[in-house]
């Protein structure tokens, strides 16, 4: 069964000591396969890891339900479960406050959808096993503003395909992403381009070095595909 909205699950995993900062979004199927009643997300604003859980290695995650407005925007969002209760909660109101939606249009005019829900769970994931060459990026390096939910394959959803995408590629000095390339897909080449077009609309706030803005190199995303009925 294909996840509703209401329910869309944003997972968020943070890399501390090992080679990478990850990132992966449970993609949402195709919002032309979406009932015009309810809203779809457009821009989803990654939250940051809180800097006591990175330090005490903390993982977690918080269950939040909200308004989204006839414009789009996101309003009167509180915590309905949080796991450790208190240490994620204002890093994911920080963030579900940025999201931005399409809409559902009701008489063909836009309204407000009430309950909408999204799940953020943080966890620490060790990737070093999966390539011992690749560039150590960690928390304070590189941050993400602002991450494009990618668009589920038609095909997939119809089968009922769930896998994965892992992409490097380098951020800008303007935060700004190019040169993506696939590094791992499973099954190979059902998710890439839809992991592709929207890595490349990424926005991070820049390494700084000297005091300016600097390129960063071997930044690392993993975009997970799944279909479930949380």
């Amino acid at each position: 069964m294909i996840q509703h909205q209401e329910s869309q699950s944003v997972r968020m995993v943070a890399v501390l000591s090992v080679l990478m900062l990850a990132f992966s979004v449970i993609a949402a199927p195709s919002p032309a396969k979406e009932n015009p009643n309810e809203a779809l997300p457009i821009v989803k604003v990654a939250p940051i890891y809180p800097d006591r859980a990175v330090r005490e290695k903390i993982e977690g995650h918080v269950l939040l339900e909200f308004v989204v407005t006839e414009t789009g925007g996101v309003r009167d969002a509180v915590v309905v479960e949080s796991e450790p209760p208190g240490v994620f909660d204002q890093a994911a109101l920080d963030a579900v406050a940025k999201f931005k939606y399409k809409p559902r249009i009701v008489d063909g005019k836009p309204a407000a959808k009430t309950g909408v829900r999204n799940r953020f769970s943080f966890e620490f994931e060790d990737e070093s096993a999966t390539d011992s060459t690749s560039q150590t990026v960690v928390p304070d390096e590189t941050l993400p503003i602002v991450k494009v939910a990618p668009t589920y394959p038609d095909d997939a959803v119809r089968e009922g395909i769930e896998g994965h995408v892992l992409l490097e590629f380098v951020v800008t000095e303007s935060g700004t992403v190019r040169d993506p390339v696939v590094l791992e897909s499973e099954p190979p080449g059902v998710f890439d381009q839809a992991a592709l077009d929207a890595v490349g609309k990424f926005k991070y706030k820049p390494k700084v070095v000297d005091g300016e803005p600097a390129e960063i190199a071997g930044v690392r995303n993993r975009v997970i595909f799944e279909i479930s009925d949380e």
